[in-house]
Parts: C-alpha cells; sequence; structure tokens
C-alpha cells in the first residue's frame, strides 16, 4: 500500500513540474534597430541561446513590462548600464 501512494505522489510530482515548464517564448525577429534611449531603460535582460527550443541567438530585453529581442552584440553595453545603475543607486 505505501508503495502504492509513493509512486502516485511521484507521478504526480512529475506532472506539476513539467506542467509548470510552461511554453517557450523565443526571439523569432531581432529588431535591427534599438534606441539608446530604450537600452539605458532595461529592468531586466535574458540571454536566448541558439538550438533547443529557439532556433537564433538574442538579447531578450525586458523594459517597463514590455519585451524587445535585441542582437547578442548589444550585451557589453546593456551590462555597462546595468553597472552604473547600480553604481549611481549606492549612493
Amino acid at each position: 500500500m505505501d508503495l502504492k501512494i509513493a509512486t502516485f505522489l511521484l507521478v504526480l510530482l512529475a506532472a506539476v513540474t513539467i506542467s509548470e515548464g510552461g511554453v517557450f517564448k523565443c526571439c523569432v525577429e531581432i529588431s535591427p534597430r534599438i534606441s539608446r534611449q530604450l537600452l539605458r531603460t532595461v529592468d531586466k535582460y535574458d540571454i536566448q541561446k541558439k538550438g533547443g527550443a529557439c532556433e537564433k541567438e538574442a538579447l531578450i530585453l525586458h523594459v517597463k513590462g514590455k519585451t524587445f529581442c535585441g542582437s547578442p552584440k548589444l550585451l557589453p553595453i546593456i551590462r555597462r548600464n546595468s553597472r552604473k545603475k547600480r553604481l549611481s543607486h549606492k549612493d
């Protein structure tokens, strides 16, 4: 009886874990130009790797609840801006 309960709980846990994975959101198109003003206001960024569920490498930029897809070449600029924001908030 205990084995049946343990098996049931294991299957239930696996089902919950899989369902929480959700649907992948990938950048299909990369914006050719992103303004400097927008780059300065990035709240958060994610790096999309090529392969798996997504076909292109991209930089996913989160700005005021909106999402933009940019070139991975923008990463040094985003990191520099993030560093500047952190330093200015320490004062």
